[in-house]
């Protein structure tokens, strides 16, 4: 075959496409993970210029809102648009944005209805990168003509480069119409679902433009229209992507100087860390402190809660077993740089353990076991093993003489309590140890004051209930009054007031 052959022409220029189109498709990987970056830089340095000019984390959430309204409001207005086309149900509440500390706009406007099938959910938030990139390029081919990027872009001297740069800022609307490309092209492309390592990112760069490749040249077997049409269509948006990184690049210069002045003048600073915004305050306080003394327990409290990843890896103190209420507890070290001696009473106080119930209950009986001595009389009167026993709800019952006549009723005498209620309960060692005696019967005092003759006189085991005092009691108990000497009235005797003992027989 001759080297310069009509097949070998057409297989040289068909490798030549095939390494046009993969250098496409790097190219528009690699300005893709660029944009990306310059992205998060953005948001980053316009929160932080927010922060720095109004020192107020609120504020500067609403002005980091309000910088990106153009691109928010395209945005969840095609959201809503495709939820209505695909016959999704969203609701969309106005309110104003939280407060926060991080350079993310968290648009939650528009909220699909939980039911909606993960299909419709991916369709429909890749509709705003349909849309956003329409309107980027419409607004671009008008607002940038060929003929004035064409000079922009051919070499030459500084003052032709300069007219070519009037000529395109002197527009009408011109930096109007850029910020709105602006703001569009940094929220027209849809959120990472997740962060992607290193290692996730490479391999999307390499799986995207072979994907895109096999595409490609199955395409053109198929129709080169076809082919031609998806070639025309990367190239479109890796310009739109060249032009949206330019731009986040020049917006990254302005804002760098901005920062740079406000924090040379003022006395604000912060920086990022981890997404988050550090303030100088902030700085300050997680700085390493320079005494090793304090570094310690600073670094073991650090250690302490990277290790607790739960609640459940909590040290929470266990109760005893049952009857033991103190809980386990752990031993609690002060550093002090010159600690005060302590006494010796107060070391052994401090290291005895902590009574319990069942401890109280011990020593309560231990004292009431020991002998009580009377210093009035000199008397150990012995102490009670236990409690006290108290009393029944019931009057005592005591030994009573038993009834010389029928007439006798001392147990009727005896129910009669006047209505007074029964004795309440009392503890039996405030008893009387002498036995309760008849307040119905008068007895001398010789026998109140024998007790061993009154025993043996009564018969063992009768008993009955002694009664409590009442004023019928009292008024028996009484002597009884003499008749005044005027009060007697004698009368004469009559014949049958006589005792004759002969009328007996």
């Amino acid at each position: 075959m001759p080297r310069w052959s009509k097949s070998h022409r057409e297989s040289r220029a068909r490798n030549l496409r095939d390494l046009d189109f993969l250098a496409l498709a790097v190219v528009l990987g690699l300005l893709a993970l660029l944009f990306r970056r310059t992205e998060g830089w953005l948001h980053q340095h316009i929160f932080k210029v927010g922060w720095l000019l109004t020192n107020s984390f609120q504020v500067t959430t609403v002005i980091y809102y309000i910088a990106f309204l153009p691109g928010i409001a395209l945005r969840e207005l095609t959201l809503w648009l495709a939820a209505r086309i695909l016959n999704v149900r969203a609701s969309g509440a106005l309110r104003l944005p939280e407060e926060e500390d991080i350079s993310q706009l968290r648009l939650t406007f528009i909220r699909l209805a939980p039911e909606t099938s993960a299909f419709k959910q991916r369709l429909i938030s890749l509709c705003p990168l349909a849309t956003g990139l329409t309107a980027f390029w419409a607004i671009s081919a008008t607002l940038l003509q060929e003929n004035e990027l064409m000079a922009l872009a051919t070499p030459g001297s500084l003052t032709e480069l300069g007219a070519a740069v009037t000529a395109l800022t002197h527009r009408a609307n011109f930096w109007l119409w850029l910020y709105i490309v602006f703001t569009i092209a940094n929220r027209c492309f849809p959120a990472t679902p997740m962060p992607l390592s290193g290692r996730r990112k490479a391999a999307l760069m390499l799986a995207l433009p072979m994907l895109m490749y096999g595409f490609w040249r199955a395409s053109d077997a198929a129709n080169p229209a076809i082919a031609l049409a998806i070639e025309g269509l990367l190239r479109g948006l890796a310009l739109i992507l060249a032009q949206i990184t330019l731009l986040n690049f020049a917006g990254l210069l302005v804002l760098g100087g901005l920062e740079a002045v406000i924090e040379r003048i003022g006395s604000r600073s912060a920086s990022f860390r981890d997404g988050r915004m550090i303030t100088g305050d902030d700085r300050e306080a997680a700085q390493p402190q320079s005494d090793p003394s304090q570094a310690r327990p600073n670094a073991g409290a650090v250690s302490q809660t990277r290790r607790l990843k739960s609640i459940y890896d909590l040290k929470l103190p266990i109760p005893g077993p049952p009857g033991r209420e103190p809980v386990s507890r752990q031993a609690v070290a002060v550093l002090s740089p010159d600690p005060a001696t302590i006494p010796s009473r107060d070391k052994a106080r401090r290291q005895q353990p902590i009574p319990g119930p069942l401890d109280a209950q011990a020593e309560s009986a231990r004292e009431r076991s020991i002998p009580k001595r009377d210093e009035a009389c000199g008397e150990a009167t012995p102490g009670a093993a236990g409690h006290d026993p108290v009393a029944p709800f019931a009057r005592p019952f005591t030994e009573l003489d038993p009834p010389d006549s029928e007439d006798d009723h001392w147990d009727e005498i005896a129910d009669e309590s006047g209505g007074e209620p029964y004795a309440r309960p009392f503890a039996m060692r405030t008893r009387s140890a002498q036995p309760a005696s008849d307040p119905a019967k008068a007895e001398s005092a010789s026998e109140e004051k024998s007790p061993a003759a009154d025993a043996a006189r009564r018969r063992p085991g009768m008993t009955r209930p002694a009664p409590k005092p009442s004023q019928k009691f009292a008024r028996d108990s009484g002597e009884a009054k003499a008749p005044d000497p005027d009060e007697l009235i004698y009368e004469d005797l009559d014949e049958s007031d006589v005792y004759d003992p002969g009328d007996d027989s």
